[in-house]
């Protein structure tokens, strides 16, 4: 998974963990003439608009802040995926989605440590 020659053929839409690999992916992410869609569930369509050079140093900024790694909450990725959805097809407004997140995350959060 380190070495490049996977992190080239095998890692399509996440981020390499091999250095030169994410750079030259985060690099074909900032050109303009590369676009990249997805077809989601209900044929709706997802255009993803290229990068910018500060995204891009902001997401170095943060991977490089990273001091470890933990298992993912299937349910808090649940919560996201589902509202992210209703905000792809155009049933929510970004601010709607995030606030419903944000509210569903809380209580489950609360459930947790209660």
């Amino acid at each position: 998974m380190l070495s490049e020659d996977f992190g080239r053929d095998h890692i399509h839409m996440a981020l390499p963990v091999n250095k030169k690999v994410f750079e030259g992916k985060l690099e074909k992410d900032m050109d303009p003439e590369v676009s990249i869609s997805f077809i989601l569930t209900g044929g709706y369509e997802l255009d993803i608009p290229e990068i910018s050079a500060d995204e891009a140093d902001r997401l170095r900024t943060l991977i490089d802040s990273i001091t470890g790694m933990l298992d993912q909450d299937e349910v808090l990725l649940n919560i996201i995926k589902e509202n992210a959805f209703d905000f792809f097809t155009g049933r929510n407004t970004a601010r709607e989605a995030a606030r419903i997140v944000q509210s569903r995350a809380s209580i489950y959060m609360s459930e947790l440590s209660g």
